[in-house]
């Protein structure tokens, strides 16, 4: 098997791809989280995630933002050009 080619991502102990249980569990999905499909519909599927424990952070910020509720942030360490 050729490692240098795959595109997929691969354990890091094991000569082989990570399943996509090991995939979802990087990406903060419980193991009870069930996603439903073909295994390259599955492995899209976990790849195009927002990780569930980013996206309670930032729609608790927006809904605290809304509510006009402080909350912890950070300081960007970059600014955009402006246009």
């Amino acid at each position: 098997m050729d490692v240098g080619c795959w595109t997929h991502g691969y354990h890091w102990n094991e000569h082989r791809e990570l399943t996509n249980r090991e995939r979802a569990r990087l990406q903060g999905f419980p193991d009870e989280f069930d996603f439903t499909g073909p295994k390259e519909q599955i492995r899209k599927q976990i790849g195009m995630a927002v990780p569930p424990k980013g996206a309670k952070v930032i729609f608790e910020a927006i809904l605290k933002t809304f509510a006009g509720i402080e909350y912890e942030w950070v300081e960007p360490s970059y600014s955009l050009p402006l246009l």
